[in-house]
């Protein structure tokens, strides 16, 4: 998030990006990548990443995010 608040938010993207690849069960860089999206007019891109962040939640048994 501190390369979106720099103004670097492509940057920022790749980085959630490579978290999630090094961490497919890290939750809530899903929802973070997703923000960064919507706040660069990706709306559709951003709905993919939540799509895999609820799928994640799933497999992980992490229901918590599903109730926001």
């Amino acid at each position: 998030m501190e390369y979106a608040k720099e103004g670097r938010k492509g940057d920022a993207v790749e980085q959630f990006a490579r978290v999630i690849e090094l961490d497919p069960n890290h939750i809530s860089a899903y929802y973070q990548q997703a923000q960064v999206l919507v706040s660069l007019d990706r709306g559709d891109d951003a709905r993919q990443v939540l799509e895999r962040g609820v799928a994640a939640a799933k497999r992980a048994g992490d229901g918590t995010c599903l109730t926001r």
